[in-house]
């Protein structure tokens, strides 16, 4: 399907990975009531990893759709565990056109990370981003308010303690030319 984008695929994987990476780190395991619901989840994510590997986007969509539901089950709909899954489906949705939902997806991990790390954390640079993604055509001036707070949350953040590190991100945006 060539109206697929894949560095915005790559982009999501590597956000969600990230982040999934945090927050195994910052949530303790939540209790495990229905072993079944467990299994069918494992059996969607290998189902999807499988799909998304034979580039059938489509078919992986509607997965990653059931795997949101059962982890929505499983864990509740504010959990951080859904985060990775949510950007996930986000990112197939905004590849698709649904740009509306997609938005709504982001605005949920934002708020689920907003909860877990604060309102101020550098953390929530990459939710913040993705939300302006989706923006960034139909209302620009929200989309440049958010990148504004994205952008001084990474500043706060690495400016003096971090100054490559900042440097990167200012050339990653397109601020600056090294």
């Amino acid at each position: 399907m060539s109206r697929w984008i894949y560095p915005g695929v790559i982009g999501a994987v590597l956000w969600v990975a990230i982040g999934g990476a945090l927050t195994a780190r910052a949530q303790p395991p939540a209790p495990v009531n229905d072993p079944q619901l467990l299994i069918k989840i494992k059996k969607l994510q290998t189902r999807f990893r499988s799909l998304q590997v034979a580039s059938r986007n489509v078919e992986a969509l509607a997965v990653a759709q059931k795997l949101l539901t059962a982890q929505e089950d499983l864990y509740g709909p504010s959990n951080p565990k859904i985060v990775n899954t949510l950007g996930i489906v986000a990112s197939y949705l905004g590849m698709t056109g649904d740009d509306l939902l997609a938005t709504k997806l982001y605005e949920r991990i934002l708020a689920i990370r907003e909860k877990e790390w604060g309102a101020d954390s550098v953390m929530l640079g990459g939710a913040i981003d993705a939300i302006a993604h989706q923006y960034i055509i139909r209302d620009f001036d929200r989309a440049m308010r958010l990148y504004e707070r994205s952008m001084a949350l990474y500043e706060k953040a690495y400016k003096k303690k971090k100054p490559a590190l900042y440097a990167m991100y200012l050339y990653l945006r397109g601020f600056i030319c090294l």
